[in-house]
């Protein structure tokens, strides 16, 4: 996915300066149907956040699974993970007020609100999977058109 390979090139000296590892896996060839400015600015928001919560030399781990019906895009890291309390919510625009109480100390949220607007107007899904001291993995799908 060409995409995702031009947003982690924006973000290099930020990969570089933590020492981070971005190993991808995934077939250049997969073609995703979406606006492609959009889908650059959920990438990323996801790969930033995960730059952001990463240590120095953590690796983060970017997958495309494809299904007969969709694309899955997983971005995984190795960060502190977020409290439970707030996995339910973190893509809510209601509960944003609450950002600054979350595991990561510090943004709002708007991003990640930002980045479920874009794909669910794709007809996608967007969720997140995290353990506390191990770390979370982002993911949307997107509807193969």
């Amino acid at each position: 996915m060409d995409v995702i390979t031009n947003v982690s090139q924006t973000l290099h000296s930020n990969i570089e300066t933590k020492q981070i590892q971005l190993i991808h896996h995934f077939d250049d060839s997969v073609v995703v149907h979406a606006d492609e400015e959009m889908l650059k600015t959920v990438i990323r928001n996801l790969i930033g956040n995960a730059i952001k919560f990463s240590k120095i030399g953590d690796v983060i781990h970017i997958d495309v699974e494809q299904t007969d019906s969709e694309h899955k895009i997983l971005i995984k890291d190795q960060g502190n993970g977020i409290k439970k309390q707030f996995l339910d919510h973190i893509f809510d625009i209601e509960s944003n007020g609450n950002r600054s109480e979350n595991s990561h100390g510090n943004g709002h949220g708007l991003g990640l609100i930002l980045c479920k607007e874009i794909i669910e107007k794709h007809g996608g899904t967007i969720g997140v999977e995290s353990e506390e001291g191990v770390g979370s993995t982002f993911y949307f799908t997107l509807p193969k058109t």
